[in-house]
């Protein structure tokens, strides 16, 4: 219904829009198939990021530019430009003081996001950079590529440190433990493989997957490792002696994954997986009250029960998640934002 515009049959017959949804897209008068979200890109949206704290959202595109907003106005706050073909991933440091964007053009750019300038140009690939990733301390940053490496880069200086090569396909992601003394990195090879960033050594590999390898994501206390692949299967390996320690099956295409803060739960784009008692080693207080919101089968999903439909225009686009607000980039090049408010829903259900 709130994808609904607001003066149609559906609207009318189901009454208003729930109080919980606090920030919601704005719809047209009659039924469109193009509803008013944040404009500015002219192109398919590939990627968007939540500054650590979610003050910001970044979006990039195909129309070759990078873009800033207020999640909590929808305003624009910067545009940035200079990439000279379509920019496919983004992220924010840990603390938010650098914005990193990379390209088709083999290109990693560095912004400054409160004054929009561009501060640093990466360059040393030779083909279309796939992701990047900041490490957790900020002195290094990670961009994996499909000319089959992942480098590793100072970004006070933008110079490369590292060239980490052992993935005989393209790298399609990576991540740096909390302690930035790991990096994983997981590649259409089907291996996952550990480096130290330190000395640019390759420390284990993890073979195991029957298919390509999408995402990967260490626990919060780096005692496991997990990977997620087109083979539809989540896998948990022990990151000290390379064991694979559970693996999930029937799964669908994963593209992301991340630990909850207790480790007790693997949150993916498809949903949450629960991780056996035996591997969780953060106490946590029994009546935690932690509340999963997913993405599954055309779906938001709270606590893996269905909770709201998603239109067809939003089931192929990119996404991102900060706490109870998601932002969808769209092929139209709109970013769409929706804010649910559960304090409320509870307290009025």
């Amino acid at each position: 219904m709130i994808f609904a515009p607001q003066t149609s049959v559906v609207r009318n017959i189901c009454g208003r829009v729930p109080s919980w949804i606090r920030i919601l897209p704005i719809t047209p008068p009659t039924w469109s198939l193009e509803l008013q979200k944040l404009e500015g890109h002219t192109s398919f949206v590939n990627a968007v990021a939540f500054s650590q704290d979610g003050s910001l959202l970044a979006s990039v595109s195909s129309d070759l530019t990078v873009r800033l907003w207020n999640p909590a106005t929808g305003q624009e706050v910067q545009k940035f430009e200079g990439h000279t073909s379509s920019v496919n991933a983004v992220a924010f440091s840990q603390d938010g003081s650098l914005l990193a964007s990379a390209s088709y053009d083999q290109t990693i750019r560095l912004w400054n996001p409160a004054t929009g300038q561009e501060v640093q140009k990466l360059e040393g690939h030779t083909s279309s950079i796939r992701v990047v990733a900041f490490s957790q301390d900020g002195s290094l940053l990670a961009s994996a590529s499909s000319d089959r490496t992942v480098r590793l880069w100072n970004p006070a200086t933008g110079q490369e440190v590292q060239k980490l090569e052992g993935h005989t396909s393209p790298v399609n992601a990576v991540a740096f433990s909390q302690d930035s003394s790991s990096l994983a990195s997981v590649s259409y090879d089907r291996t996952v493989r550990l480096w130290n960033p330190a000395t640019g050594q390759e420390v284990k590999k993890f073979e195991g997957h029957t298919s390509c390898i999408n995402a990967v994501a260490f626990s919060q206390d780096g005692s496991l490792l997990a990977s997620a692949s087109y083979d539809r299967t989540v896998r948990l390996w022990n990151p000290a002696t390379g064991q694979e320690v559970q693996k999930f099956e029937n799964m669908g295409y994963i593209r992301k994954l991340n630990f909850t803060n207790d480790d007790k739960n693997l949150l993916t784009d498809q949903g949450t997986l629960s991780i056996k008692k035996k591997f969780i080693s953060i106490p946590t207080p029994e009546s935690s009250s932690h509340q999963t919101l997913m993405i599954r089968n055309n779906w938001i999903q709270r606590d893996n029960r269905n909770f709201l439909w998603l239109p067809q225009e939003y089931r192929d686009s990119c996404s991102t998640f900060y706490n109870n607000t998601f932002a969808f980039g769209l092929h139209s090049g709109q970013v769409s934002i929706l804010n649910i408010d559960f304090s409320f829903q509870l307290s009025h259900g």
